[in-house]
């Protein structure tokens, strides 16, 4: 079975492995003009006002998201090997949560806007 501190490492790798992900989805969007499935329903699709100009607008956000979520990820695996203040760690959860945040709205304007 596993312990806490190993749970919170494979949390910690999802998180890093998710950012990798939507770099590449980011990237593949953009030569596609079609976002991923992670982001819009492919039903979504169906009637779009502009499937190009959603995907123009939520690339750079995409990126922005994946990249601090790899940081967050490696922050969290090298804060178990290093003695951080757990202001320090309460902090980056409060950033990650934020950034999340952020994201999920933005993305609901971005498909109100464009489907």
């Amino acid at each position: 079975m596993m312990d806490t501190q190993s749970m919170i490492s494979l949390f910690d790798a999802i998180v890093i492995l998710y950012g990798i992900y939507c770099i590449y989805s980011a990237k593949k969007m953009i030569e596609t003009k079609k976002p991923p499935a992670f982001l819009v329903n492919p039903g979504e699709l169906v009637g779009a006002r502009d499937v190009a100009g959603f995907c123009a607008e939520i690339y750079k956000p995409l990126i922005i998201f994946g990249v601090i979520a790899i940081a967050y990820g490696i922050f969290n695996i090298a804060s178990e090997y290093i003695q951080i203040h757990y202001m320090i760690s309460l902090a980056s959860i409060l950033v990650f949560l934020g950034l999340c945040i952020w994201f999920v709205r933005l993305l609901r304007v971005l498909k109100n806007k464009y489907f």
